[in-house]
């Protein structure tokens, strides 16, 4: 089998560098909102196709590592694994797993993607638009513009508005989001 990198974010790691911040570490508080404007509670994590926020702040691809790890254990606490992945087309890949099944990958101590898989039916792990594992496949193609990837070979992949793809499959009798990712991820293609 080959393992084969799929960059979904190569726009939202070019527009990450064109962010406004002036620390080094792509961080940036206070910046989170949701599509309504407000504010997303302490303990949520919004995911964005350059990045993603825990509570009040916003950590864009190329973020440091400690600083994400803080912000993300602040908001859903103790990550539940650490791996690695030297196999990876993109190169060495490191892993940290947070409750939800929120997958962080980094390289070279960035932030380089993310991605949440199936089992996690968390209300705080969602898109500002409010999609996350378990939405209906109908809400998230209205809620996110999530069309299929014609000729993937990853069973139900789809791609959305913001450099965010994600994966429906079957769940209660209903076709439902089963992933969501963005940016470097590892995938066997």
């Amino acid at each position: 089998m080959r393992i084969a990198m799929v960059t979904v974010a190569a726009l939202g790691l070019a527009l990450a560098a064109c962010q406004p911040s002036a620390d080094p570490s792509a961080k940036e508080s206070g910046a989170a909102q949701t599509d309504t404007g407000e504010a997303p509670e302490a303990d949520a994590v919004t995911l964005r196709g350059d990045g993603l926020a825990a509570g009040a702040e916003s950590f864009y691809f190329g973020a440091g590592r400690s600083e994400v790890e803080a912000g993300v254990t602040s908001a859903l606490g103790e990550p539940t694994e650490r791996s690695d992945d030297a196999e990876c087309g993109a190169g060495p890949v490191q892993f940290t797993v947070y409750p939800g099944d929120l997958h962080l990958n980094f390289q070279d101590g960035k932030l380089v993607g993310w991605l949440v898989q199936d089992g996690n039916s968390s209300p705080t792990i969602r898109t500002a638009q409010g999609v996350g594992i378990g939405t209906p496949a109908q809400d998230a193609a209205a809620r996110i513009d999530a069309k299929p990837v014609v000729g993937s070979t990853l069973d139900g992949e789809f791609q959305a508005a913001g450099d965010i793809g994600g994966f429906f499959g079957e769940a209660g009798g209903a076709r439902r989001v089963t992933g969501l990712f963005a940016g470097t991820n590892c995938f066997a293609r």
